[in-house]
């Protein structure tokens, strides 16, 4: 005869999983409490957001800003100027409202004022309104949060970048503090620093001021105009083209083509 060898069931093992059955139901349906309860305080204190697109005189979010007696009432509402597109009766009003096209979704008897309840904007936008007081609140804890913040940001900063005692001194400082930058471009107009024979040297060549010519301003002098007639200084190109030059005749300012080359 054929043997069975099918093994036994433990009872355990069946145990342990209708135990971990149980577990999951009492998840799931501590879930859809906890569900339940959310969707019922948003619907208690969220409020709401349509009724104010409605003509059944209930206050909702948009009451405060665009209905007749509303911020923007004048331009919104449905004596505003505004009124044929905006107001409870105009465009907005049928496509939203209660008996509008989209009521099902957006009046205050479809779905968001099922979820959403009473107003936001309850009591008005000024001081004392929910809206009023939870900005306020919100930007009172943000500028605190943010005191704070930029507080020890310049602190820290200056720590950071103080010439003689931050931390990147040893980069930033002047030659007298021991900087390294400083020590290549020299700190100030009184210190040299390793490059200022390079830097000195450009200066000569454009001019270290205002003042001061350098050499390529006494070559250019006869065409930039920093010549004789402005500055009392005589380009080495002043000889060819100014007005008495060898081209003047040509090049200076009354000459041919003085309105090209001319200073």
């Amino acid at each position: 005869e054929p043997t069975d060898t099918t093994e036994p069931t433990d009872a355990s093992d069946t145990t342990l999983l209708d135990d971990i059955l149980d577990t999951v139901g009492d998840v799931v349906s501590d879930a859809g409490g906890l569900l339940d309860d959310l969707v019922g305080n948003v619907s208690d204190t969220v409020g709401n957001l349509v009724d104010g697109l409605t003509s059944d005189g209930s206050t909702g979010l948009l009451d405060g800003l665009i209905a007749d007696g509303g911020l923007l009432g004048d331009l919104t509402g449905n004596s505003g100027l505004l009124g044929g597109v905006t107001g409870s009766d105009g465009l907005l009003g049928s496509l939203v409202g209660n008996d509008g096209l989209l009521s099902s979704v957006t009046g205050s008897d479809g779905l968001v004022g099922s979820l959403t309840g009473s107003g936001l904007l309850e009591g008005g936008t000024t001081d004392g309104g929910a809206l009023s007081d939870t900005v306020s609140g919100l930007v009172n804890d943000l500028g605190t949060v943010l005191g704070g913040v930029t507080g020890d940001l310049s602190s820290t900063v200056g720590t950071l970048l103080d010439n003689a005692t931050g931390i990147v001194s040893g980069v930033t400082g002047e030659a007298t503090s021991g900087g390294l930058l400083g020590g290549l471009l020299g700190g100030d107009s009184t210190s040299g620093g390793l490059l200022s024979g390079v830097t000195d040297t450009v200066s000569g060549l454009l001019g270290g001021d205002s003042t001061s010519g350098g050499l390529l301003g006494g070559l250019l002098g006869g065409v930039t105009g920093s010549g004789s007639e402005t500055s009392g200084t005589t380009g080495v190109l002043d000889g060819l083209i100014a007005d008495g030059g060898l081209l003047g005749d040509l090049t200076g300012n009354s000459g041919l083509l003085g309105g090209v080359t001319g200073s």
